[in-house]
């Protein structure tokens, strides 16, 4: 998927008033403020996954996109996964947050909500760019943790050592 890919697809979900986070290689690369690597897919959190996400497949359907795969298991600090491709090599994944998991990740104290709604403090929250566009995205922090409760591809690799060199040191 390329840069003016993702952002065609920002748009729509834009005038659908679906409010997102980009997570995954392109999030990494929005904070990074750059493309590092070629990617697959568009991974999207959506904030509010129960009340947006048909939304958001449906303003994604009038551009071709179709669900092939929904999951309520698909992992530890996502389970909530619908998967959508249009048949012309753009697939998307979007996301939803099991926000006890990330608080607990995060050391943080529980808020007895659940995993549906995202209601998380501004530094989970990052803004990235890509294309030369500012893109909402997951901070570094959360892009770490979630690089982080299984087993690490080579592409999850590259991820995790830039998401620490935009850290810094400590």
């Amino acid at each position: 998927m390329r840069a003016k890919d993702v952002l065609w697809i920002l748009q729509v979900l834009d005038t659908a008033e679906v409010h997102y986070r980009v997570a995954g290689g392109w999030g990494v690369d929005a904070l990074a403020g750059r493309q590092t690597r070629r990617h697959h897919d568009l991974d999207l959190v959506i904030l509010d996954f129960e009340r947006d996400e048909a939304r958001a497949r449906s303003a994604l359907a009038s551009l071709g996109f179709r669900l092939i795969n929904r999951s309520q298991e698909a992992g530890i600090w996502m389970p909530l996964q619908s998967v959508l491709d249009d048949d012309a090599g753009h697939r998307i994944e979007f996301l939803g947050i099991d926000e006890e998991q990330l608080i607990a990740g995060l050391r943080r104290p529980s808020t007895g909500r659940g995993h549906t709604r995202v209601d998380l403090g501004s530094t989970d929250f990052a803004s990235g760019a890509i294309g030369g566009r500012t893109v909402a995205c997951l901070s570094t922090e959360v892009q770490l943790l979630f690089h982080s409760g299984y087993e690490l591809r080579s592409s999850d690799r590259r991820d995790t050592a830039m998401l620490l060199r935009l850290l810094g040191p400590n």
